[in-house]
């Protein structure tokens, strides 16, 4: 889950800003590896624990109150917190905004993993 690099440099700085040595017998890269994974642990362990504490509505315990996740949702979408969904294209609708792309970008569409954001297919959909 985490970028083992963007981990290794970020130990990097802070040893290093801390005057910190690595104790002979002790491997960076198993250092950094078990950081992450500690890291990693902890993580799932506060995701459960915000679960919990989302959904839950007083002493009874989790319970799905959707009038307050909706006006959660709707401070969110006021604040602009929210950002814009991803949507997965059917093969039809990308060779279509590819097709409008073309005609009024003239640049090559790059595919990540066959999604867009939620505003360019819009936009691009409904304009083609």
């Amino acid at each position: 889950m985490l970028d083992r690099r963007v981990v290794k440099e970020f130990l990097e700085e802070k040893l290093k800003d801390a005057e910190i040595e690595i104790p002979k017998g002790i491997n960076f890269n198993e250092l950094v590896e078990t950081f992450c994974l500690y890291t990693e642990d902890d993580y799932y362990e506060w995701l459960k624990d915000n679960y919990k504490s989302f959904f839950s509505i007083g002493n009874i315990g989790l319970a799905f109150n959707w009038d307050e996740i909706r006006e959660r949702i709707e401070e969110r979408r006021r604040s602009g917190e929210l950002r814009k969904p991803e949507v997965k294209l059917t093969k039809e609708q990308r060779e279509k905004l590819e097709e409008w792309y073309a005609k009024h970008i003239f640049e090559t569409i790059e595919w990540h993993n066959d999604s867009v954001l939620f505003s360019i297919c819009q936009e691009g959909l409904t304009s083609a």
